[in-house]
């Protein structure tokens, strides 16, 4: 991975990963005042809640960035996981999937194959419920990026690939970012890291 990537195994042990993350990325005011206490325990509760929802759904792997550049914050994510679809879905050309997962789902080659790929746009508000797309675990390291009473605006980009030798089985590789900047050179570099996915051998 790139320098300023952080790699956290979701699937063996979810709740050491989620502990890992919370000490590196957690974005909490400090102090000892109780309020600040209770926050940053509440948060590292939501976190390690979020990462066992997210291995308990096939997520393997969770990587995050949290650089900056020119002084902004540009923190962005990834997920990795496996999914079973079906036979029925096995069965169909990738370019026929591709309309009913949406408009914005398109048929891409990466070195390994075909993949289909969807970008999505949506905002994150601290005040109200989070998007059910973004683990609330992550909501205080991407409000780190945004003052509390103003909306973030996300990004999300989703890679599906057939998985060899499994029918029915693909990858998913869920991309998220926040905040108006660098949006478009975000994804961009979201997607130059997917031309470096391989499989590993024995697949």
């Amino acid at each position: 991975m790139p320098d300023g990537w952080y790699r956290y195994p979701v699937d063996g042990d979810p709740k050491r990963a989620s502990r890992a993350f919370a000490d590196r990325h957690l974005v909490l005011l400090g102090g000892d005042d109780p309020t600040a206490v209770e926050a940053r325990r509440r948060a590292r509760d939501d976190i390690s809640s979020a990462f066992t929802t997210m291995a308990d759904a096939g997520t393997t792997d969770l990587y995050f960035f949290d650089g900056r550049f020119g002084g902004a914050p540009m923190n962005m994510l990834f997920t990795t996981g496996v999914v079973y679809l079906g036979p029925t879905i096995a069965g169909l050309e990738l370019a026929e999937v591709a309309p009913a997962l949406g408009a914005s789902t398109t048929l891409t080659d990466l070195p390994v194959g075909a993949a289909l790929r969807a970008r999505s746009e949506g905002e994150l508000d601290g005040r109200g419920p989070l998007p059910a797309s973004l683990p609330r675990d992550l909501a205080a390291a991407f409000l780190a990026g945004s003052g509390p009473d103003v909306p973030a605006r996300t990004t999300r980009v989703d890679y599906l690939l057939p998985v060899p030798q499994e029918h029915g089985s693909f990858a998913l590789i869920s991309f998220q970012c926040a905040g108006e900047l660098f949006t478009d050179e975000r994804v961009a570099h979201f997607d130059i890291l997917m031309t470096g996915f391989a499989w590993e051998s024995g697949r």
